[in-house]
């Protein structure tokens, strides 16, 4: 008969497992830009890029709007997109337009 043997995962207090990507825990439940980085069991606060929040279903950075089953609301969390968004639509719209050459 051979020797059993079990694989446990090791917890602490502050990761549930010794690796891993973490959501931060927000009290109303949206989503937010930073996340938790355990390593070694250590727990580390990381931030996405300016504009993205942590999707926890893909365990990455993502646009809030992509999230909005998750109770995300970009409009509330970074008004300031809505600002960029404009300024590319208009720069987009008052550009003029060159034809190509026959």
């Amino acid at each position: 008969m051979g020797i059993l043997c079990a694989v446990v995962a090791l917890s602490t207090e502050s990761c549930e497992f010794q690796f891993g990507l973490y959501p931060e825990a927000l009290q109303d439940g949206g989503c937010s830009n930073k996340y938790i980085v355990c390593e070694f069991g250590r727990a580390n606060i990381a931030q996405c890029a300016p504009g993205l929040a942590y999707d926890p279903r893909s365990h990455r950075c993502n646009w809030p709007d992509e999230m909005l089953d998750l109770n995300c609301e970009p409009k509330s969390k970074w008004p300031f997109l809505l600002d960029i968004f404009h300024r590319i639509r208009f720069l987009h719209t008052s550009c003029p337009y060159h034809p190509s050459p026959s």
